[in-house]
């Protein structure tokens, strides 16, 4: 009796346990659904990111200062970023646009001149207006039905629909997500609240990157951390080499202050699972945009003393620091009607208010150092600005050669003196600066006349003229006439790839943006009049 009421004790046990187990089985079952569908539902939406973040990197838009701007840097070869001459013109990313600026201001700084200082800090200002203003273009582009940005080729481009069109085309790889109502599908755009990459370099060598405290120097600078130089700040926006997934838990939405990459979709669904059951599946998925490297060289800077170097300036910073240069009153010319004097309604006007003399030269300095972009190196700069002009004269004329300043691909400040002047064609490009004042400097008891053309003082086809600020190629190659008299010596180390490419290849292009030896700025010492004769001419 005892070992048969055992086995139906056993009997009655297994009784019970088999709908327990079946219910365990099924919720087990209907879990793996579940899971499978969530983790398939969260793949769409992370393509659907991937997707409307490579979007973001190729809307280009005008701005006022910089010209065509976007987040990557983009060769000038779009159709639809033409200047009014009809060529091409680069697309500037927007951080290279930060990180030039912050050069720049760490340069200024290191020369120590309170015009410069200001110039660069008035281009900081407009940096981070600039990316504030591409962030703003770029949230409008992630709205349901927004299709008025474009290419670099005129294309529009839709983030929204391209990212929902990829959204649901992975759900269709799915027998149940394909089947799905989609409720909710959103994009949004914002910025992380952890460190990001990004693709710019930071300034070289090491103690001039004037990093805050935390922040360790390494090859690029990270993305929406604040990087200030003295009293400016300098946020970099994240930017990967490709478009990249990044931690959703870290989004903060864009507001108007840290410029903004990353986009967030969120997306809800319902589907019936092959449970039968109905379930509601939510999916936030992040994603960063990517930039590619600036591979845009840089401009010429000529010095030219051609009837001698007054003894007062010893260095390139003494043009800086000269005080006959500070008290100068000068009127700025502006071209108007197109390029002086080569068209025939061009006409150099003058432009409003009177500044100093000083002010003009660090203004075209800092637009020159700026066609560098993030290139230079602050070394190299700082010890070419402080070292002794050494100065060539030309044997057959007995003047004084033109010194020629570049900054090769490798941020090495090179000086040359060619045997000509290539950029003798005195040629003032649309709605770009210049000067011609007679008797300004006061130097070694001489009056001196000063010649000045800024040619990149205003960028982009809203401010630029017909080349945009965009000057273009001489019509002597510089490097050729040089003589052989360099008088900064090239590293054994640095060849120059893109000038003997330029030497070799001659494009169709009447303005090849890839080739060195464009001009910037020039500025010119000339016609020294002894201060007596001067006085005597004037009774």
């Amino acid at each position: 009796m005892r070992h048969r009421s055992s086995r139906g004790s056993l009997l009655l046990l297994l009784i019970c346990l088999v709908p327990l187990v079946a219910l365990v089985f099924v919720f087990a079952v209907k879990c793996v659904a579940v899971v499978i569908a969530h983790e398939r539902h969260v793949a769409a939406a992370q393509a659907a990111a991937l997707t409307a973040a490579k979007d973001l990197s190729r809307i280009v838009i005008d701005d006022p200062y910089f010209g065509y701007i976007s987040l990557a840097d983009q060769p000038p070869i779009g159709n639809g970023t033409l200047a009014e001459d009809g060529e091409p013109l680069p697309v500037t990313g927007i951080n290279t646009i930060i990180g030039t600026a912050r050069l720049d201001y760490i340069i200024a700084n290191a020369i120590g001149d309170d015009d410069l200082i200001s110039e660069a800090r008035m281009e900081a200002h407009q940096a981070r207006r600039a990316a504030i203003r591409l962030s703003h273009a770029l949230a409008k582009s992630l709205n349901q039905g927004n299709n008025q940005y474009t290419d670099l080729d005129g294309k529009k481009i839709s983030p929204y629909k391209d990212a929902f069109e990829t959204y649901k085309q992975n759900l269709k790889t799915d027998a149940y997500l394909s089947k799905a109502t989609i409720d909710e599908f959103t994009l949004e755009l914002g910025w992380l609240s952890k460190a990001a990459t990004t693709q710019t370099p930071m300034p070289k060598p090491e103690q001039y990157a004037s990093l805050p405290n935390g922040i360790k120097y390494s090859a690029t600078y990270p993305g929406f951390v604040n990087l200030p130089v003295g009293n400016e700040d300098f946020y970099f926006a994240g930017l990967a080499t490709r478009p990249a997934l990044v931690d959703e838990h870290n989004f903060q939405l864009f507001d108007s202050q840290h410029p903004s990459t990353i986009v967030r979709v969120s997306s809800n669904v319902s589907v019936s699972l092959p449970t039968n059951d109905d379930v509601n599946l939510c999916a936030d998925s992040c994603a960063m945009p990517f930039a590619t490297a600036d591979k845009q060289p840089g401009c010429c800077f000529v010095l030219s003393f051609c009837d001698g170097v007054p003894q007062r300036l010893r260095s390139l910073h003494d043009l800086f620091s000269d005080q006959s240069m500070e008290r100068s009153q000068v009127s700025p010319l502006t071209a108007s009607g197109g390029d002086y004097p080569d068209d025939t309604q061009a006409a150099l006007r003058p432009a409003a208010g009177r500044t100093t003399l000083n002010r003009m030269f660090a203004r075209g300095f800092l637009h020159w150092l700026r066609t560098a972009h993030t290139r230079p190196r602050v070394d190299s700069a700082i010890s070419v600005i402080n070292a002794p002009l050494k100065v060539v004269p030309n044997p057959y004329t007995g003047r004084v050669r033109p010194i020629v300043y570049w900054i090769d691909e490798n941020g090495e400040m090179l000086v040359s003196a060619p045997a000509e002047n290539p950029f003798s064609q005195q040629t003032v490009f649309q709605n770009q600066d210049s000067l011609l004042a007679y008797d300004s400097v006061n130097l070694d008891s001489k009056f001196w006349t000063v010649s000045l053309r800024d040619l990149v003082s205003r960028l982009g086809n809203q401010e630029g003229g017909k080349h945009a600020g965009q000057p273009l190629a001489p019509s002597k190659n510089w490097s050729s006439i040089s003589g052989g008299l360099p008088i900064t010596e090239r590293s054994p180390a640095a060849p120059s790839a893109n000038a003997a490419a330029a030497n070799a290849t001659t494009l169709p292009r009447v303005r090849n943006f890839y080739q060195e030896g464009r001009l910037a700025f020039e500025f010119q010492l000339m016609a020294p009049r002894a201060i007596s004769a001067q006085l005597n001419s004037t009774h």
